[in-house]
């Protein structure tokens, strides 16, 4: 109960839908849930805490969303009746996808938290073709073509429900099955309906057209890679933080395509947040193509960079200035060690394979100025 001269976390909450994703918005639902907690109102907590879920979740801190997930659900089964679960399962399949993206947290844990989303879908009534939709996606990022592939065939047999994603996420992912299993044009195919701005949500097609951009340019299809470029980073730019992954397929193909100075220049702007980012997936992902970009820019001769956030790297600099060929050595041992932990936890070497893929993509390399 609040009393007198109690902040009123409500407010706060309310001020918080003016601001954009980002780390000003997270900062203030933080805030609000230590008042809510300093006031003893679990009731207000457990609001507080689904709204900062989906506000981490879309500004690249799904850590916070993992944790206040796993308070929502306990004050849920202790107290079912005054806090539903109803009221989080579709962010939970949020957080249990996302809880894959840490390397820290070993894949007996992830699997525990996928048996617990089936349980739960379970008794709620619902059907399980979320639970598969996750199982595919989480195998798919482990490099785990095996489990990728039951869980394909299990999520086609089974019908949509209200839990199921919408119609853009569940063509997004299409698409990303099949270029993960290297059928680059059954994957472009999929993708009409999001190419032609027919299906669309919070995250999609910006994840999709990043990921397209490097297969179109093995198909020989770069003047449709270009346009996906331009189209793509008008979605992403404003909230680098939550697409850390996608600004890392933009970066390799601006370096691929001789677009090396506009490269540069995005690379300088935004690097910071690619090397910060917190999740480990996502910051593997822009690692793999700082090393594509730095090593371009080595064998064009330049030697120094200007990042905006130089204290984001553990390298001396000058005004921001860092020696490409320091830069490069550096992200490429943070590259490797990331990798490393991934496959160790996942029993592959499918991250540490990935990063030798980028070092042969130079044969696909074409002048198409964007």
């Amino acid at each position: 109960m609040k009393e007198a001269g109690q902040p009123n976390v409500q407010l706060i909450v309310y001020e918080s839908f003016m601001l954009p994703y980002g780390p000003a918005r997270v900062a203030l639902l933080e805030e609000a849930v230590r008042l809510a907690d300093a006031q003893k109102d679990l009731e207000l907590g457990f609001w507080v805490r689904t709204v900062l879920i989906d506000a981490a979740t879309f500004s690249g801190r799904t850590d916070l969303a993992i944790v206040a997930m796993g308070w929502c659900l306990a004050q849920s089964d202790a107290d079912p009746e005054k806090f539903p679960v109803d009221e989080l399962l579709w962010k939970y399949k949020w957080v249990v996808q996302d809880a894959s993206g840490y390397p820290d947290i070993p894949a007996k844990q992830v699997k525990g938290l996928l048996e617990d989303l089936r349980k739960r879908f379970t008794a709620n009534g619902s059907n399980l073709q979320p639970y598969h939709f996750l199982r595919r996606s989480i195998a798919q990022g482990n490099g785990d073509a095996v489990e990728a592939k039951a869980a394909h065939a299990d999520w086609k047999r089974t019908p949509a429900d209200v839990l199921s994603d919408c119609l853009a996420c569940v063509t997004s992912d299409a698409v990303r099955y099949e270029l993960f299993c290297n059928r680059f044009d059954a994957a472009i195919r999929l993708a009409k309906p999001l190419l032609d701005g027919k299906q669309r949500c919070a995250t999609v097609p910006h994840y999709i057209f990043a990921q397209l951009l490097i297969p179109l340019l093995k198909k020989g299809r770069g003047e449709e890679a270009a346009d996906l470029h331009r189209r793509g980073w008008r979605l992403i730019q404003s909230n680098i933080d939550s697409f850390t992954s996608p600004l890392g397929d933009h970066l390799k193909f601006l370096t691929l395509t001789g677009n090396l100075d506009r490269a540069r220049r995005l690379f300088e702007k935004h690097a910071g947040r690619g090397y910060r980012a917190v999740k480990g997936s996502d910051r593997l992902q822009f690692l793999r193509a700082a090393i594509v970009l730095l090593a371009g820019l080595e064998k064009a001769e330049v030697e120094r960079v200007r990042l905006r956030e130089p204290a984001a790297v553990e390298l001396e600099s000058a005004d921001g200035r860092l020696k490409v060929a320091e830069l490069l050595e550096w992200t490429r041992k943070q590259a490797t060690a990331l990798a490393k932990a991934f496959d160790k936890r996942n029993g592959n070497s499918y991250h540490a394979d990935q990063i030798k893929a980028d070092a042969r993509l130079g044969r696909y390399a074409t002048e198409l100025p964007v």
